[in-house]
Parts: structure tokens; C-alpha cells; sequence
């Protein structure tokens, strides 16, 4: 068996009201900062792009799920703020 370890940060996306928790990994993603969120959804956003690895998700009954908001907390008990996104009004993908 593998090793099981923990992630220190946990990504909190919302889209079209749904509340989906993922691991925000510092070797992958970098360091939980506002600049790199805002990296990560724009990243994200375009792989809902016909050709994207996330494009099959934009043929739902709903079309496109768009990000809401995104926020990076500390993933313990606390669960602090460390960046936060809020989508803007308008936004062109």
C-alpha cells in the first residue's frame, strides 16, 4: 500500500451551485496566492474549451459550468482564507 499524506491547502470551488473541495498542491499548483488562483481558474476555464480535458462537462444540461467563486483554505479545522476569486459580473471565456 501506498502512502497516505495529507495536503496542507484545500481548493474550494463553487459553480452554478455546486460546492466542490479539491487538494491544492504547492509542487503542482505553487504557493496559495491570489496571483496563482486566479492562474488556476483561468487555467480551468479553458480546458472547458472544445478540445479541453475538462470540455465534455460544458455538453451537460446546464452548458458551461462556470466558476462562481474559488477560494485556497488551510486544510485543518480552521479552514483559513489564505486567496479568494469571485467571478465578475460579465465575463468573457
Amino acid at each position: 500500500m501506498g502512502k497516505s499524506i495529507k495536503s496542507k491547502y484545500a481548493l474550494q470551488i463553487k459553480s452554478d451551485g455546486y460546492f466542490t473541495p479539491m487538494c491544492w498542491f504547492v509542487n503542482q499548483n505553487g504557493k496559495p496566492t491570489q496571483a496563482n488562483l486566479e492562474k488556476w481558474v483561468d487555467a480551468y476555464h479553458a480546458s472547458l474549451k472544445p478540445g479541453g480535458a475538462n470540455a465534455h462537462l460544458s455538453n451537460g444540461p446546464k452548458g458551461m459550468p462556470i466558476l462562481n467563486s474559488a477560494k485556497i483554505v488551510t486544510n485543518d479545522r480552521n479552514k483559513t482564507v489564505v486567496a479568494a476569486w469571485k467571478a465578475p459580473m460579465f465575463m468573457v471565456i
